[in-house]
């Protein structure tokens, strides 16, 4: 039993010897090559897709478009609308989606300012544009 056990701790300690040995051997000088697939949606980027402006300029663009719902107002109902996109290499907004549950008007009135945005700034991976997802909140607070 006990000469089963030092073969096992032997074969192990040479698996993790090779491996180390061969992972040190690659030659980390060597420049590596990112191929990007162009009809890939990224959940993540190097750089993220981005409102032109920033933060602050979709924050006016939001405050400016959004036309709160009669229906929403009249019942005094307010939310948070999350919807998810994806901005393409070229920055434009695709496949937009609400993924919570919240009141028809206002899922409808986010959809539609979303769609009103200008072109964003596309992703970037290893320098190059490619599509990407973004999820935005769009918040319904009554005065």
């Amino acid at each position: 039993m006990r000469n089963s056990i030092k073969i096992i701790i032997l074969l192990c300690f040479m698996f993790l010897s090779i491996k180390y040995n061969y992972a040190s051997s690659i030659d980390s000088s060597s420049e590596s090559v990112l191929v990007i697939d162009d009809n890939e949606i990224y959940d993540r980027a190097e750089v993220m897709p981005s409102f032109p402006g920033g933060k602050d300029d979709i924050i006016k663009f939001l405050g400016k478009n959004i036309k709160y719902p009669k229906h929403a107002r009249e019942k005094g109902i307010e939310g948070k609308v999350v919807v998810k996109f994806y901005v393409d290499k070229d920055g434009n907004i695709k496949n937009p989606l609400v993924l919570n549950d919240v009141d028809e008007s206002l899922k409808k009135e986010a959809l539609r300012v979303i769609n009103l945005m200008p072109k964003w700034l596309p992703a970037l991976q290893g320098g190059k544009p490619v599509n990407c997802y973004f999820t935005l909140p769009v918040t319904f607070k009554l005065a």
